[in-house]
């Protein structure tokens, strides 16, 4: 059972829904109902939190424990992405593991600030570059290096775009070369579609400007 969720920007007194759009999409493992996958988008005021996160393994268990991470950023958001990978870990010490990455986009300076552990694949992509966010090693829950912050700039027509392992990490503009022209529920489906594993979870959540 395959999961989109976008945004509508219906929100009057958050800036971070003026400012971007977003789209997530999620597909489980070939077989499978359900995903240990999870990738979320939390307007605070002017900053916007994405969070994507990797159970380790797949199926019911993976699931229920990517859920209920998703409901602690959803019910705890910080806008520091090392405090909220960190908090995760301290959060679900001892259970299966996870990998995950955050990113914090702010409304006013479209500057993303980023940090990750284990293999969530987050990038900044344009039409003629793409430039992957660095993670560290660790599996959230277990054992992880102290999470380190990276900084970009999110330009005009340029998009933030997260995968999970279970999309090759890849692909380039020349793979999708309508990926700037289509809607953000597009672009999610599509590179999941295009470059998805079946036999593993995937998902992807992008997040770009409103175009003018």
């Amino acid at each position: 059972m395959a999961v989109d969720k976008h945004n509508d920007n219906r929100d009057p007194s958050s800036a971070a829904s003026e400012a971007f759009e977003w789209a997530a999409y999620n597909r489980p493992f070939l077989g499978e109902r359900v995903s240990g996958d999870v990738a979320i988008a939390v307007p605070m005021e002017t900053k916007l939190l994405v969070v994507l996160i990797d159970v380790l393994g797949h199926g019911a268990e993976a699931n229920g424990l990517a859920t209920q991470m998703a409901d602690y950023v959803g019910k705890h958001p910080v806008a520091v992405p090392s405090t909220m990978i960190e908090n995760l870990h301290k959060a679900f010490k001892g259970s299966r593991g996870a990998a995950a990455g955050c990113a914090v986009l702010d409304a006013r300076t479209h500057r993303v600030v980023f940090a990750g552990v284990g293999n969530p694949n987050f990038r900044i992509l344009s039409s003629s570059n793409s430039m992957a966010l660095p993670v560290v090693d660790g599996i959230i829950g277990r054992e992880i290096r102290t999470p380190r912050e990276h900084s970009a700039q999110l330009l005009a027509k340029d998009l933030l775009i997260a995968c999970s392992d279970g999309v090759a990490e890849t692909f380039q503009v020349a793979d999708y070369p309508q990926i700037f022209s289509h809607g953000v529920q597009s672009i999610v489906r599509s590179v999941v579609r295009r470059f998805g594993k079946d036999y593993d979870d995937a998902s992807c959540i992008v997040v770009r400007r409103p175009k003018s």
